[in-house]
């Protein structure tokens, strides 16, 4: 079993979101990272400063999959800078456990539970939310 705090991120074109769970029983809204494909170090290196600053020890990180669990384009390249931000964690000496999870529909979802908030924060919020709440 993971163990708090978590951090979740919603990997997007444009941005990343990202939420919190200090607690391990609720999801907050942190942070919202603007991606610079195709080089992500931002992204990285904020990540990597956020699993210090809260001692982050479970990533869980939304993974675009259809609904019957297949694998999309979108899923790949999350998949794949997912990968990239464990290789960039270990370089940092830091090991939380990475985990990802299905986010289909959370944009959607997250506009109606999380009404004006940034469609990526409340993603991002939706997706650990439901981890947590599968624990």
């Amino acid at each position: 079993m993971s163990n708090a705090p978590y951090l979740g991120l919603d990997i997007g074109l444009k941005r990343t979101g990202i939420a919190i769970s200090e607690s391990g029983l609720v999801a907050r809204p942190l942070e919202i990272i603007e991606n610079a494909y195709p080089h992500l170090h931002h992204l990285y290196q904020r990540v990597i400063e956020l699993v210090k600053e809260y001692d982050v020890q479970t990533l869980v990180i939304g993974i675009p999959y259809t609904s019957d669990g297949d694998p999309t384009a979108q899923s790949e390249r999350a998949n794949t800078i997912s990968d990239h931000i464990g290789e960039e964690l270990t370089k940092a000496g830091l090991s939380p456990e990475i985990v990802p999870a299905n986010e289909i529909g959370t944009t959607q979802d997250g506009e109606h539970l999380y009404p004006g908030l940034a469609n990526d924060l409340a993603a991002a919020t939706l997706i650990l939310q439901e981890y947590l709440d599968s624990l």
